[in-house]
């Protein structure tokens, strides 16, 4: 069934569900103890009715219901609620809207509304929505919390009521997006009854590209709290004026031409965010004067990026940044400017210069209570001490190296015990990890095994992990973990990008039961996949030497592209879809023919197409054969970029119908080259929703 909901003169196609289904997925759900369902799900199917079978109203009052106790009486006060009957909106929007919005705090509906404010397709970043609403005064300092804090509190609470949608592409939900019913529902409170801001408290400075420089008067708004100036490109200086704003909290310089900030910068103590910090240093005085040393007042940081660290003149310098020292310091991000060029060599450099940048990063320790740690760029090839102590860190749950010239990766972050993502994005010259990723090893291959399996109980490496990605390590070659090293039990999505493993680790396969999403790409060496007894989806791309994905009994869909030498699939009991996209190949593989598939999706070359639209099996060259027990099919044939041809095939009931004509050709490794692009450019969407978390230095503050 469909339905219509027109609010604000817009109109939304919304798909309805049965209560049958709305009452597991979401009553069920929401309640863990099976004793209480049926107490509750009388209220549970009123509720449902009142939702008229919406889900997007099912949803929120879902997420409503999850922040109410679990008993009778709760449930029965939103089944109650006066604001079920209230006609002060339009009838159009669903009352399951309304009441969750009258169910909210009054600073939470302050909230909400707020982010009605944002353009429709602009992503909403947890750090930038709260310093905006502290800015704008719905959220105040208290004895107990700080504003930001509190901020990110109301912004959780947002999401788990369902009224804000996560953006799963970002680590822990840091951004997310407004339903196009909410946004409207919103706007038409703002609207009507309006948003109350204190004016005048904390004003703000924001901005966009059309900006060309700060106001020198900037220092007359003496209770400013939150600048940004993220890629307002047109900037190059920051006035002295500045250090006047005294209560400033959060100032972002990422992706400006900002290359120097005032001395006495460190002044402004108040800071606790800082994105874009460039690094720059003074030596026209008898001591040499550092944009890092202002740095070291700033004790009340919570959030720290800094670029263009090669610019420090020594290690000496960098110290005096003092960041071990920093209490209240989560989120770090340390940036060089990248040195790796195309051909995965550094570019030119002498001893000195690599020697000074490696003391730099030495001198750069984070504080132990440091939760996510981003470098990128660093171009040294030893690590530094503090990298080499890994351990220490006990709160670390995100690391992230970018752009990485080391020979090797730190050892021991398997004893990390909040650590939950890893990812290492460019690091052309590790050709080999071993167990010393999961134990601290002294020196050589496999040293820390023992120490792992012996004692009086076995050790689990990455405890906590749930995402890896390994992208960009060219000189890969060889991945050792033996099946008995107990390692990455909690892991849910694992991608591997531009590689030469010829083999995915025993030890992979025998311990991550939590791996659901795996995504490979261009792993040139790679032969098989098989064994994983949880995996659900499958990407692969350009693996042109696979031969077999077998024995994955959980299996479910496989998105393949361009991988020819993929012979066999079986022991796959559980598939059922498969996106297939290969523009060179001349016939589809045979593997359709024994595969059980709910769906084929196919993008292939016109000809190709044209051989698959000959429905009778037995005629030449066709290749109907091979996919017409599929229950659904549909292929697209490319004649040009602009032209395509369709077949679109339902087995029960039946249904078939194409639009192909005679159509012109174009090279067909021209096509392969355009198919790959396009994969490239799109690897962030597709089955395996995993996306580097660094895109660029200012998303750590995410």
């Amino acid at each position: 069934m469909a339905a219509t909901c027109k609010s604000n003169d817009k109109v939304f196609a919304i798909s309805t569900i049965s209560s049958k289904d709305i009452l597991s997925i979401h009553v069920v759900l929401n309640v863990n103890d099976e004793s209480l369902v049926e107490g509750l799900k009388d209220i549970g199917m009123e509720i449902i009715e009142r939702c008229d079978g919406l889900p997007l109203a099912v949803k929120v009052v879902g997420g409503l219901l999850l922040s109410k106790g679990k008993t009778r009486g709760d449930w029965l006060d939103v089944c109650s609620n006066v604001a079920w009957s209230m006609t002060t909106i339009s009838d159009d929007v669903n009352q399951a809207v309304y009441v969750s919005y009258e169910e909210l705090p009054h600073v939470l509906k302050q909230c909400l509304l707020y982010c009605s404010l944002f353009p429709k397709d602009v992503l909403i970043k947890s750090a930038d929505i709260v310093n905006m609403w502290i800015a704008e005064g719905f959220i105040h300092i208290t004895s107990m919390k700080q504003p930001e804090d509190l901020g990110a509190e109301y912004y959780k609470q947002l999401v788990s009521r369902n009224l804000l949608d996560p953006d799963y592409r970002f680590y822990d939900q840091k951004a997310c997006t407004m339903h196009d019913v909410i946004r409207s529902f919103s706007q038409s409170v703002v609207k009507h009854e309006g948003l109350f801001v204190e004016e005048g408290l904390n004003p703000s400075f924001t901005s966009g590209t059309s900006i060309s420089e700060i106001p020198q008067g900037i220092g007359d708004l003496m209770f400013m709290q939150f600048i940004e100036l993220a890629d307002c490109v047109k900037i190059s200086h920051v006035p002295d004026s500045i250090l006047k704003l005294r209560k400033l909290r959060y100032i972002n310089f990422a992706g400006t031409n900002i290359a120097s900030i005032p001395r006495g910068f460190g002044k402004l103590e108040d800071l606790v965010m800082i994105s874009g910090f460039p690094t720059h240093s003074d030596d026209n005085t008898d001591q040499v004067w550092s944009s890092l040393e202002e740095l070291g007042p700033l004790s009340r940081l919570t959030m720290l990026a800094i670029e263009s660290l090669e610019k420090a003149s020594s290690g000496s310098v960098a110290a005096r940044a003092k960041l071990s020292s920093k209490a209240h310091l989560r989120i770090l991000n340390l940036g060089f400017t990248i040195r790796l060029a195309q051909n995965r060599e550094v570019e030119e450099q002498n001893n000195g210069e690599q020697e000074r940048i490696e003391e730099v990063l030495g001198n750069l320790c984070p504080p132990t209570c440091i939760e996510q740690l981003a470098i990128i760029g660093y171009f040294g090839h030893k690590l530094p001490q503090w990298m080499r102590m890994v351990s220490v860190f006990t709160f670390l749950k995100r690391l992230e190296l970018s752009s990485y010239a080391c020979y090797e990766l730190p050892s021991g972050l398997g004893q990390l015990p909040s650590l939950d993502y890893f990812w290492v994005d460019q690091a052309p010259f590790i050709q080999y990890i071993g167990h010393g990723l999961h134990m601290p090893s002294i020196g050589g291959r496999g040293i820390g095994l023992d120490k792992m399996l012996s004692g009086g109980g076995v050790v689990v490496a990455f405890p906590k992990l749930r995402k890896l990605g390994f992208q960009g390590m060219f000189g890969l070659t060889e991945w050792e973990w033996e099946q008995q090293v107990p390692a990455m039990t909690t892991l849910e999505v694992l991608t591997i990008v531009n590689c030469q493993l010829k083999y995915l680790p025993p030890g992979l396969a025998h311990h991550a039961n939590a791996l659901r999403e795996l995504d490979l790409r261009n792993l040139s060496h790679l032969l098989s996949i098989h064994n994983f007894p949880s995996l659900v989806e499958l990407r692969i791309v350009d693996n042109r030497t696979l031969e077999r994905i077998n024995n994955n009994p959980n299996l479910q869909h496989i998105y393949i592209v361009s991988c020819p030498g993929l012979k066999v699939l079986e022991d796959l009991p559980s598939l059922k879809s498969i996106e297939w996209v290969d523009v060179t190949a001349q016939v589809l593989p045979d593997y359709f023919r024994h595969s059980k598939l709910d769906k084929l999706i196919v993008q292939c070359y016109i000809s190709l197409l044209k051989l698959i639209s000959l429905q009778d099996a037995n005629s030449s060259g066709s290749e109907w054969g091979k996919i017409q027990h599929v229950q659904q099919l549909r292929a697209t044939g490319y004649i040009s970029a602009e032209e395509t041809r369709y077949i679109s095939y339902t087995k029960e009931p039946y249904s078939y119908k194409t639009d192909i004509v005679a159509g012109g050709c174009v090279h067909v490794e021209a096509w392969r080259v355009i198919f790959l692009q396009a994969i490239a450019d799109t690897t962030r969407k597709g089955l395996c929703m995993v996306c580097s978390p660094y895109n660029r230095v200012d998303d750590a503050r995410l």
